[in-house]
C-alpha cells in the first residue's frame, strides 16, 4: 500500500536537511525513471501490487512534496 503524500512527509522529509532533502529527491528520481523505463517496455506486464504505474504517481507526489520542502529551506 503506498501512503500518501503528507503521510511521505512525517515519515521521510519531515525535519531533514538540504543535503538530505537533496539525497531524497535524487532517490526519488532514480526510482521514477527506472519505473517510467519499465512501464515503456513494449512487453511490459505488471508485476506486483500495486501496480508500477500507481507507484510511479505516488513516487511523483513525493517528489514534489519533496521539492516543495527543500524550497522551503532555500
Amino acid at each position: 500500500m503506498m501512503m500518501s503524500p503528507e503521510s511521505y512527509y512525517q515519515s521521510y522529509l519531515k525535519g531533514k536537511s538540504k543535503t538530505e532533502l537533496l539525497e531524497v529527491i535524487n532517490d526519488l528520481e532514480q526510482e521514477i525513471k527506472e519505473l517510467r523505463d519499465m512501464t515503456a517496455a513494449p512487453d511490459y506486464k505488471q508485476l506486483m501490487y500495486p501496480g508500477e504505474l500507481v507507484r510511479l504517481s505516488c513516487k511523483e507526489d513525493y517528489l514534489k512534496r519533496a521539492k516543495e520542502e527543500l524550497a522551503k529551506l532555500g
